[in-house]
């Protein structure tokens, strides 16, 4: 039945409809479709009313007979529901579909009567009257689809020998159609199967001359190729046409293979797109070529036509790279083109290469490929072929140019490792020896040629256990030595080597200077102290690296690079470089960080760079005092040091300063030993934190370091306050206050007069304690110390909650909060955290004061500051017993006294002192 649909707008809401037809289409892509570029304002209102008027134009025929096929709208957008089988440009579709299979396969008769069937459904020209961009392209892909099934039709006709009625038809569409240089081939075909070879010849003549004049380019491949076939009377054109040659080139996939099920899933979703072009790129021996091989494997059925294989040799250590030539030319041979018919010239070969592909659904996979340029004129033009491509380059350009896909191969996850050596090397050496077997991947760093090796190597020697074949790889030294198994393919030395080989001078330089540098990875302006360039320029010698996954860029202008290749790296240059120019690069590139630390202040951009840089400054520094290069080891140990314990990394802090005091210089001691005893105190061990600070003031005194000498007697009072002595706290805290006017310096003074506050509120001398609190304060922000300024504040708050003053100590606490968070002391924090739970522990506000417990409970975990888990455990383990719950009451008691035994002072001192002893009204009540 025929429907009256006057409004252009229904027509095109109806058109759009069909053709998706039981799929929601989007309101915004029918508005985009129906006005184009330049939608009215009311866009979305006008289509809601062509939609309710299309309905209501439909409702007489359709919904009488059917009402479920009205257009109805979804959460997706709108739906025309029904089948494909019910819409004439479908069932085009699905017969040009059809006659293109039976093409490929050889079946011309089929072919034809599928292109037939397609024609027959062909109505004058589709979408007449809708005029958007839209429409414009459905009617050119349709005319496009027409042709393709005329020549489908024409061709199938020739190839069962009704070649001269095709003649005729092929003039035709040959007049109206005049630069389609396939019509003109099917027609030259045609005339010179007839008899009419010099027919066939003048027609190819015309349209050289005609293509020249008009577009300036000479006839394609096919048309040259097929006109020197007829010049030569090549006895295969008088013959109906052989079915397509189904080639069938690809490797075996590895035996064994494990893993890698997020990427061969990936995989298999790029090559549902139709026509996709995949990089599988990453250092060599990470497994490339096995999971494309695998993925192949699996899926051979995707793509009847057969498969193209060719290993380009980009990183051979043999032989040069294959050219694209040489590979285009094995495709086309492949494919059934004999070598007389091969066209002289690259290009032309590369387009007969793309012609032949075209109505073809094939895999082809480019194994070892050196850069994109080896890689483009083997691409096909069709959207029917997968492409997967293995390369240790990235292949930017091709990303770039070509619309390629990349996947990143990375190293196993720990998981694959462990499953990879338990099927190659023995599944009951994994079960026995796990803790051996996780040393042989972490020696192996997971890159799967490695653990290759070393599976291969237990595969032979059944008699060696893991433990032994750990062993081997203990030393770096040795360990690229034994990760080689004597043959050049599966040497790890010989397979970095191949890469690079492919560097610059200046890019292999750099290499090894990376793998020498200190620290698990470095920034851009550190690399440039070692290319001795402009960061730009190191930035340009970088690139070549990463392409070629030698280094990753894992973070933005941060490199790192994998422990196998820096292992060769290192090894490279030590040979290519005399040992003090390396030396030399190393303290410069330690000064650069020493003169980086010295320049940052204490601003949340500073403390975010050194969190970054952290693992680095310390490899850094214990590389600079390892050499003895004392200004650069004595600066950046305390700066480092210092920095460390700010931010509770005591274990660290510790370590580093231990190795600094090996130092030859005296004049390091004191500052280091200071801080090192602050550290041992922030941790809780307050015992034994006294003996050295005892020996910091020995050193500050031999060497006068006034400045530690002032900071070690306040740690000493600290010291002794927490462990009772509050005399000599006092003498301690006094005697630091000395030193701090006698120098001038401010912070010194305030962390004195802090502690003397602390011993007044021991006293329940409150509002003494206040006042030297408050100075603190004063001092400290005179000096810049915002670490001493927290203490003094957390004072305050103490004070302040001794006298009754609630709400005056939860500010205090709370800008102490602020304060520790914005200076990135996490020390600082658990105080405040603390505080804040006892303020509404005060106010009887419980569940706050848990939630502040908890959450100063958590800091302290984090840096292990045992006296401040013990302070919190002890006041949940109070709001519990006011709760009732004595269970657990009884469980925080018990993790309170192992806290506080640890930091030398019983759990009973605790509570009495910051329970009971400051704020007396919080109950205290025991079980």
């Amino acid at each position: 039945m025929e429907l009256d649909l006057r409004a252009g707008r229904q027509q095109a809401v109806l058109a759009v409809l069909a053709l998706e037809i039981d799929r929601p289409v989007s309101a915004e892509s029918l508005v985009e479709a129906v006005w184009g570029e330049w939608p009215p304002r009311n866009a979305s209102n006008a289509l809601h009313s062509t939609i309710s008027r299309l309905r209501r134009v439909l409702a007489p025929a359709v919904g009488r007979r059917d009402p479920a096929a009205m257009p109805v709208r979804t959460t997706a957008g709108y739906l025309l529901p029904g089948a494909p089988e019910q819409v004439d440009a479908l069932c085009f579709e699905a017969h040009l579909a059809d006659a293109r299979r039976h093409h490929r396969a050889g079946d011309h008769i089929a072919a034809e009567h599928a292109a037939v069937a397609a024609l027959g459904l062909w109505r004058g020209q589709p979408f007449t009257g809708l005029d958007s961009p839209y429409f414009h392209a459905q009617r050119e892909r349709w005319r496009q689809n027409r042709l393709l099934a005329l020549e489908l039709r024409a061709e199938a006709a020739i190839n069962h020998g009704r070649d001269a009625e095709t003649v005729a038809e092929l003039t035709g569409l040959v007049a109206e159609h005049p630069l389609r240089e396939r019509l003109r081939e099917l027609l030259m075909l045609a005339l010179y199967r007839s008899g009419r070879q010099a027919e066939a010849l003048e027609l190819y003549q015309q349209t050289r001359s005609e293509l020249i004049t008009q577009l300036g380019v000479e006839p394609g491949p096919a048309l040259r190729i097929l006109h020197e076939r007829i010049l030569s009377a090549d006895a295969t054109l008088t013959a109906p046409a052989r079915p397509a040659v189904r080639p069938s080139q690809l490797p075996l996939p590895v035996r064994g293979f494990t893993g890698r099920e997020r990427e061969l899933a990936e995989l298999t979703a790029l090559a549902r797109r139709g026509g996709v072009v995949a990089v599988v790129c990453g250092p060599g021996g990470i497994g490339k070529t096995s999971l494309v091989l695998q993925w192949a494997q699996v899926h051979l059925q995707e793509f009847p036509d057969g498969q193209l294989y060719v290993d380009l040799r980009g990183y051979s250590p043999l032989v040069p790279p294959l050219p694209a030539s040489a590979a285009a030319a094995g495709f086309l041979a492949a494919l059934g083109v004999p070598p007389s018919a091969l066209p002289p010239r690259e290009q032309d070969q590369a387009a007969l290469l793309r012609s032949l592909l075209t109505q073809r659904r094939m895999l082809l996979v480019l194994d070892n490929a050196r850069d994109s340029d080896q890689v483009a004129p083997l691409l096909p033009g069709t959207a029917h072929c997968t492409v997967l491509i293995t390369s240790r380059h990235r292949l930017d350009g091709l990303l770039a140019t070509s619309g390629a896909q990349p996947l990143v191969l990375e190293v196993f996850t720990q998981t694959e490792a462990r499953e990879f050596l338990a099927l190659h090397a023995g599944a009951d050496r994994a079960r026995v020896e796990p803790e051996a077997l996780d040393a042989v991947i972490a020696r192996c760093a997971r890159l799967p040629l490695a653990l290759a090796i070393v599976a291969a190597r237990a595969a032979t020697h059944p008699q060696f256990s893991l433990a032994a074949l750990a062993e081997e790889l203990r030393e770096d030294a040795d360990r690229l030595d034994v990760l080689d198994t004597g043959e050049i393919t599966t040497s790890l030395r010989a397979v970095v080597a191949a890469t690079y080989q492919t560097l610059s001078a200046e890019a292999a330089r750099l290499a090894g200077l990376l793998a020498l540098a200190p620290g698990p990875d470095i920034g851009l302006p550190a690399a440039a102290v070692l290319a001795d360039l402009p960061p730009r320029a190191t930035r340009q010698v970088l690139v070549q690296l990463t392409r070629v996954h030698l280094a990753q860029e894992h973070r933005p202008s941060r490199y790192r690079m994998h422990d196998l290749v820096r292992l060769y790296a290192a090894e490279r240059a030590s040979t290519d470089h005399p040992p003090a120019d390396l030396a030399a690069v190393l303290r410069q590139l330690c000064e650069h960080y020493l003169r980086e630390v010295t320049a940052k202040t204490a601003t949340a951009q500073a403390l975010s760079w050194m969190d970054t840089e952290r693992s680095t400054l310390i490899a850094a520094a214990e590389m600079a005092i390892s050499r003895g290069w004392s200004p650069p080891a004595a600066g950046l140990a305390i700066a480092i040091q210092q920095y460390l314990d700010d931010r509770g990394h005591y274990e660290q802090a510790l370590a580093l300063g231990r190795q600094a005091l090996t130092l030859v210089e005296s004049t390091v001691d004191a500052p280091v030993l200071t801080l090192l005893a602050l550290t041992l105190w922030r941790q809780g061990n307050f015992a034994g934190s006294i003996p050295v600070y005892h020996r910091a003031l020995r050193a500050a005194h031999d060497t006068a370091d006034h400045r530690s000498l002032g900071r070690a007697h306040n740690g000493l009072g600290f010291a002794h306050w927490r462990l009772g002595d509050l005399p000599q706290a006092l003498a301690c805290f006094e005697a630091g206050l000395e030193v701090g006017r006698r120098i001038g310096n401010h912070s010194i003074q305030a962390y004195a007069r802090t502690g003397i506050g602390y011993l007044a509120h021991w006293r329940r001398q409150h509002r003494s304690g206040l006042a030297h609190h408050e100075e603190a304060v004063l001092l400290a922000r005179l000096a810049g110390d915002q670490e001493v300024e927290c203490h003094a504040l957390n004072g305050i708050g103490l004070g302040a909650l001794a006298l009754g003053r609630v709400e005056q100590a939860l500010e205090y606490w709370q800008r102490a909060l602020h304060l520790a968070r914005d200076s990135g002391s996490p020390f600082s924090e658990a105080r405040a955290l603390v505080g804040l739970g006892w303020g509404h522990q005060r106010q009887g506000e419980l569940d706050t004061a848990m939630r502040y417990h908890h959450a100063g409970l958590v800091v302290a975990e984090t840096i292990g500051d045992r006296y401040q888990q013990a302070r919190a455990c002890a006041s949940l383990a109070d709001i519990h017993t006011t709760r009732g719950e004595r269970e657990a009451a009884r469980q925080c008691r018990m993790q309170a006294q192992e806290h506080a035994e640890a930091a030398g002072v019983s759990v009973v001192e605790v509570e009495l002192r910051w329970i009971a002893g400051v704020a007396p009204e919080i109950s205290t009540r025991r079980e």
